[in-house]
């Protein structure tokens, strides 16, 4: 009796040391590449709106298909915040510090946005599905760390 729990116990640990960790392995550094990647993405994103100043549907359009292309499915929201101005009781102009909010998803692509100096552009990114292998080996494994979430903003130069 005592080597038949012994073989039972010798093969679910082959099957862990063989199989899961390998698999948890795999599934973990292609999960933290894919957010460097989509961390890379968004970076360059900014930096051409940064020096361009402006922004057209077909940039916005290529940027979230690039970014579900690295293996995470996410929804990309890009928000554009202008600075207001306004006039104190003596006519001289002075800036407002509240920012407005402006979607810029609806953009045809064609159309162009074209912002001024300090207008601050927000990439917000949200994991929309897991895979299933990641799916069952969090639930297995217990490590859930929850749906990626990523926002970065960058101001018009």
């Amino acid at each position: 009796m005592a080597n038949f729990v012994n073989t039972v116990i010798a093969i679910c640990l082959s099957f862990v040391l063989l199989v899961v960790a390998p698999l948890t392995y795999t599934t973990v550094s292609s999960y933290d590449t894919a957010k460097r990647l989509i961390h890379n993405d968004t970076t360059t994103f900014l930096d051409i709106i940064h020096d361009k100043g402006f922004v057209n549907g077909q940039d916005i359009s290529d940027y979230a298909l690039k970014v579900n292309t690295h293996g995470i499915l996410v929804s990309v929201d890009v928000d554009a915040y202008a600075m207001n101005a306004s006039t104190n009781l003596d006519g001289v102009p002075i800036i407002i510090k509240t920012l407005k909010n402006g979607d810029l998803e609806e953009l045809a692509v064609e159309e162009s946005v074209y912002f001024n100096k300090g207008d601050i552009i927000q990439v917000k990114i949200k994991e929309v599905g897991t895979s299933p292998v990641r799916h069952m080996l969090y639930r297995i494994l217990n490590l859930d760390t929850g749906a990626f979430e990523y926002t970065m903003a960058s101001s018009v130069q």
